[in-house]
């Protein structure tokens, strides 16, 4: 009997230790996932700057476990993950180890600095680095320019960077502000808190919890009387009254009335993100509205000059039987113009042959059905959303289309008792090429399509394989047994 219980409690012991086990590895799977952390417009950034990679890393060998992270035209920045990091957690990258590469592969720097990325300003010159967790800056050859002595540094804004060397004093948390040779032109805490320069002025808050601005040269250029602060750009900052939020110009002036429950800074210099009565959308700098403000959700940043929009529940993974509360995203230009119209589950941003392109997939009429069209990013329709498949491969795109034809001939019998004709249909999908204009290539009549070299094209029937050149012309037709 006691051997039985010892037998039980060896096999409950074993049994705890596997629950432990697991739950320690989705603690850890969950801390990466928080850890990445990265919103849709962070990894259509990341994206943006591999394509950088591609144009100038061409001669960087990259072992495993290394990526080229971004370039500028002088310089590459890769990264190296720590040998116990899962590959698939890509974007880990930017948590280990860097190193500064040339563009002809040549190793300017080795994996020595914690995290690397180039100052906006001046462009190609300096890098703001991390070693040992302190922040440095350090020339396109390797070079230390800035020592590393800082907590906490900004990026270079009109000629100044936001620096902290020593520990922050709870009332007195604001920077110092150096120049690009390391010299302090604005002392630290001379104000409870203070932020980067933008466009020529930095927020600084007062003791008595206001906010306002100076220039480069540590004046006052805004008074103390705002409660909410933010960066310069295109010439506005968002402030917040009673009335909601609003802009303010670089004389302290308002600019765009305050109005809005919820108003973010203008991106890429011509539109802003601003919450109205009935949803979200756009406004210009001068306060006009270039979007209907209906959306639940629209992207505060363009990239690739593009941001994308929402109407309906798309935070939902479960179907919703209301159409009106179906998820359908579409993208908007900085102009407010719809670039793809809000009918759309989903998007992927391509590029083919050197030209940006969307797959956009939409439902169909027909629960399960599922449809793809192409746009380019002015908004063009190349392939209407008729499609069951498309790929983008060269200067084609490779489509199947879904077809209704009639199958009476296979029904058993060809009429019912009263003498009419049992007739049936069916669905089938045949293959078929576009190019990038969206013209037909190949028809749409063939149960498989494939890129071959050279960008000719083979099609296959049941009977028959035909070779296509790119433009559609008939090279060679070979019968099958």
């Amino acid at each position: 009997m006691l051997d039985t219980f010892s037998s039980k409690l060896t096999v409950m012991v074993f049994r705890i230790k596997i629950l432990i086990f697991i739950a320690v590895a989705l603690v850890g799977v969950n801390a990466h996932a928080l850890s990445i952390g990265f919103s849709k417009t962070e990894a259509a950034k990341e994206a943006a700057e591999q394509k950088s990679c591609k144009k100038f890393a061409i001669n960087i060998k990259l072992e495993k476990g290394q990526a080229c992270l971004s370039c500028n035209d002088v310089v590459c920045i890769v990264g190296e993950l720590a040998p116990t990091q899962p590959q698939r957690f890509r974007s880990l990258y930017k948590n280990y180890n860097h190193a500064l590469f040339a563009h002809s592969g040549d190793m300017i720097q080795p994996f020595i600095y914690n995290h690397l990325s180039f100052s906006k300003e001046p462009s190609g010159t300096l890098l703001r680095a991390v070693k040992k967790n302190l922040v440095g800056f350090v020339d396109v050859d390797g070079n230390t320019v800035i020592d590393f002595k800082y907590r906490r540094a900004g990026d270079f804004n009109s000629g100044l960077a936001c620096v902290v060397e020593k520990p922050a004093i709870p009332e007195k948390s604001s920077c110092a502000y150096i120049n690009n040779k390391g010299d302090i032109v604005i002392s630290e805490g001379l104000w409870r808190s203070s932020g980067n320069f933008h466009e020529g002025l930095a927020f600084v808050e007062n003791n008595e919890e206001k906010y306002g601005y100076i220039n480069t040269k540590g004046e006052v250029a805004i008074p103390f009387k705002l409660r909410h602060s933010s960066n310069f750009k295109a010439g506005r900052a968002v402030i917040e009254t009673d009335a909601g939020f609003g802009y303010i110009d670089k004389q302290g002036e308002i600019a765009i009335t305050p109005q809005y429950p919820q108003a973010h800074p203008f991106d890429e210099g011509k539109a802003a993100a601003v919450k109205g009565p009935k949803g979200w959308g756009f406004i210009d700098v001068d306060g006009e509205p270039l979007t209907e403000m209906i959306y639940q959700h629209v992207d505060k940043q363009f990239v690739d000059g593009l941001a994308e929009v929402q109407l309906g529940n798309c935070r939902s993974h479960w179907s919703n039987d209301d159409p009106d509360q179906e998820c359908r995203r579409g993208l908007v230009a900085p102009s407010g113009y719809a670039v793809m119209p809000t009918e759309f589950i989903s998007y992927v941003p391509e590029e083919s042959n050197g030209r940006k392109l969307i797959i956009a997939k939409k439902l169909g009429e027909i629960v399960g059905d599922v449809y793809y069209c192409v746009y380019d990013y002015l908004g063009t329709v190349l392939a209407e959303c008729i499609y069951g498949e498309i790929d983008l491969k060269g200067n084609h795109i490779y489509a199947r289309k879904t077809r209704t034809i009639d199958v009476t001939y296979k029904v058993r019998k060809p009429t019912d008792e009263n003498g009419v004709r049992n007739r049936r249909t069916d669905r089938v999908s045949l293959a078929g090429v576009l190019d990038l204009n969206g013209n037909e290539v190949v028809p749409f009549k063939y149960k498989k399509v494939e890129a071959l070299k050279g960008g000719n094209i083979l099609a296959e029937t049941d009977t028959k394989r035909i070779t296509y050149d790119a433009y559609g012309n008939i090279l060679k037709t070979q019968y099958l047994k």
